[in-house]
């Protein structure tokens, strides 16, 4: 304690220990006076004190904030960043609608929307249609894994984590039994006994589809499709495996997986009629992040790209420019172990893919884009879309695919193709001479055929010459030219000898 004489001249001060003269404290052993310097290093020390307790509250704000931020959750297998993604403004500008879902909301991000048909009411349905006999211990599973769902969002999900394991659960039960993998009526617990006869979709009443897409009513197959591939509309693929794999134990780990292919398939069968989807024998090999990824693993090219270390500048021309320089535009007939990304050059020959344009290329292919533009997982389909669009860049160029069997168009006139690939490439920023890609070799030697003089001068003469009667007119004109050069030679050697 200080001496009394302290407390009386704070009273003299008024508490202004500042003015205060230095008085001696008995702590010290030789009983001088505390300095003024002393003082100071006594407010130094307290002043540091708290900056470093203020130091610490604002550690402990962050690293909070740090933790709740997605791929944070040290539990989650290494999947240390978000896989399903709000659409970024400059995407989501181009069509407001593509990226909404119109019928099925899935995962926590549209959960709220009151304007959907197929509301969660309807969702308890299905899984009492389910007759889920293990619910309790499903529950519990997804209960252990709602940190890792949530770092696979790329927002922070502002939901109790109750209310956010029982929008889990129920879309994933809705999921599993669209996708034919849990029972679809009461008492039924064999899917095999189902009728899965194959389904005619009709495209615009002009393009049939035969798939075996599970539902039973085209509208709700079509409608499903879509809402199934939005990106802001998924949730993790190893919940519905879970729920599997704690609902029907007995089943093959594949399953659930072999069941959303058969989706994919109808997906990718609505772009492409003679695309066909592998069964792939590896199922349990591959990672799959979500329902969106699954379509865009099997719709990436499936031929072997050969690297090349040529080097060219590389300009994608229009398809009417590529036949004037000698290149023939050919439709590439699928196999089935062939996507509808598989272009190939060779022997002078452009070989496309058939690609049907009518109402669902376009959300389908914009969520695929996004995929990518938000994830950074490859840029297969960024790429196709750049190339198409330079390809289809005026309506004579949309006419000459049409003529070739290249696209099928169900949507318009050729003005609407143009636009459509327009629409689609605007916000994408891909140059073709910059980081590799799987048409990077193709267009370096399609490059190539086109800067060859020969292949553009036998072009030409194809293309303004190709009737046989104005081929025999220029093979005269060409004729009577080279004889009266020989004449005139003719002449002037006998003038000069006559001379």
């Amino acid at each position: 304690m200080f001496p009394n004489n302290y407390a009386s001249m704070a009273e003299r001060y008024n508490g202004d220990e500042e003015r205060m003269p230095p008085v001696n404290d008995p702590r010290e052993g030789s009983g001088e006076a505390v300095s003024s310097a002393s003082q100071e290093d006594i407010r130094s020390n307290e002043n540091g004190g708290s900056v470093k307790i203020i130091v610490k509250d604002l550690l402990e704000c962050i690293n909070k904030q740090l933790d709740q931020c997605p791929g944070s959750n040290p539990e989650n297998n290494g999947d240390d960043k978000p896989y399903i993604f709000r659409v970024p403004e400059y995407l989501h500008d181009e069509n407001k609608t593509a990226y909404t879902p119109k019928t099925f909301s899935f995962g926590p991000y549209h959960h709220s929307a009151q304007d959907l048909p197929f509301s969660e009411s309807n969702k308890l349905c299905y899984i009492r249609d389910a007759n889920i006999q293990k619910m309790e211990t499903i529950l519990e599973n997804i209960w252990q894994l709602k940190e890792r769902a949530r770092s696979y969002y790329s927002e922070n999900i502002n939901m109790e984590d109750k209310n956010f394991v029982l929008v889990l659960f129920g879309d994933a039960c809705c999921l599993l039994k669209a996708f034919g993998a849990l029972p679809v009526t009461n008492g039924i617990a064999d899917t095999e006994t189902e009728q899965r006869a194959e389904t005619s979709v009709d495209i615009d009443n002009s393009v049939k589809v035969v798939t075996r897409c599970p539902a039973k009513d085209v509208r709700v197959v079509i409608e499903l499709t879509r809402d199934l591939v939005l990106l802001e509309n998924q949730v993790p693929f190893f919940i519905l495996k879970k729920v599997f794999e704690v609902e029907c134990p007995a089943k093959e780990e594949t399953y659930v997986l072999e069941k959303a292919v058969e989706y994919v398939r109808c997906i990718l069968g609505f772009l492409s009629p003679e695309m066909m989807v592998p069964h792939v024998d590896t199922l349990a090999q591959i990672k799959v992040h979500h329902f969106l990824h699954l379509c865009h693993i099997y719709i990436s090219p499936k031929q072997n790209i050969s690297e090349t270390n040529e080097e060219a500048q590389i300009h994608w021309r229009r398809a009417v420019e590529y036949r004037e320089a000698g290149v023939r535009l050919k439709k590439k007939k699928l196999r089935h172990e062939y996507s509808l990304l598989d272009i190939e050059f060779k022997n002078g020959m452009l070989l496309i893919p058939c690609l049907v344009i009518d109402e669902k290329v376009d959300f389908i292919f914009r969520n695929l884009l996004a995929f990518e533009q938000c994830t950074g997982i490859a840029n297969h389909v960024t790429a196709y879309i750049t190339f198409m669009s330079h390809l289809v860049n005026k309506p004579e160029d949309v006419a000459l695919l049409c003529k070739k069997g290249i696209i099928a168009n169900y949507i318009g006139g050729e003005e609407d193709v143009t636009r459509l690939f327009i629409n689609l490439s605007r916000p994408l920023s891909f140059d073709p001479n910059n980081g590799d890609y799987y048409l990077k070799s193709l267009s370096i030697k399609l490059e190539k055929s086109c800067k060859n003089r020969v292949s553009e001068w036998m072009a030409w003469l194809r293309h303004n010459y190709n009737h046989p009667w104005l081929i025999l007119g220029a093979l005269f004109v060409l004729l009577s030219a080279f004889s009266t050069v020989v004449q005139l030679v003719k002449y002037f050697i006998s003038k000069g000898k006559s001379g």
